[in-house]
């Protein structure tokens, strides 16, 4: 049994939110609750995002960061855009009103019920992560130059067994990290590369 102080739990479409849920000393974490009507039973999921050993990893996240600009840079290019500064502010400031919207600034936003499947501050589910690292990885290729017009999974094969893919790209392509266990920038990343892919 767990005591709650009075105005701990917070309540949204989501379900029940303990904020702070982990133990002392770990970082933030969430405690959330999803009632199910259909089987009329009380889920309980904690959730401590893009955590390692309690706290996030400062250097991965700088790689992270390191990343988005260079992927936004190829897109820049490829689209001929001149105003660079302008672009990158455009894109802070839609994907901050995405989040807003679609998980009230959450990163850490647990999946719901009734065949919910969607988490994170984008709200994506861990299938739709795996397809947008894939498509990070076909553009990550080919800007190192791995091309196959006819076959850009044997592009990003190449690349993942010849280039520098981050560690934590590679695990979610493979589905061995869930969009939970990735950072906002990271999260960002799928997002984004996902949406510019190039064809």
């Amino acid at each position: 049994n767990t005591s709650v102080r009075r105005g701990a739990l917070h309540y949204n479409r989501k379900g029940i939110t303990l904020p702070g849920a982990g133990d002392k000393g770990k970082g933030k974490g969430s405690l959330s609750a999803h009632f199910d009507p259909k089987n009329e039973s009380v889920g309980l999921q904690f959730s401590q995002p893009f955590a390692t050993g309690g706290k996030v990893e400062a250097d991965e996240d700088a790689n992270s960061a390191s990343l988005l600009s260079r992927l936004r840079e190829n897109v820049f290019n490829r689209l001929k855009i001149k105003d660079r500064e302008t672009a990158r502010k455009s894109l802070d400031s839609f994907n901050k009103y995405v989040v807003m919207a679609e998980s009230s600034n959450r990163y850490d936003a647990t999946t719901g019920i009734e065949g919910n499947t969607a988490s994170g501050g984008y709200q994506i589910t861990d299938d739709q992560a795996i397809t947008a690292s894939n498509r990070i990885l076909n553009s990550l290729a080919r800007m190192e130059g791995m091309y196959n017009k006819d076959n850009k999974g044997a592009e990003r094969k190449e690349y993942m067994e010849k280039g520098n893919v981050p560690q934590w790209l590679r695990e979610v392509s493979l589905g061995e990290k869930k969009v939970l266990q990735t950072s906002p920038t990271q999260q960002q990343i799928l997002f984004e590369g996902n949406m510019f892919e190039a064809k």
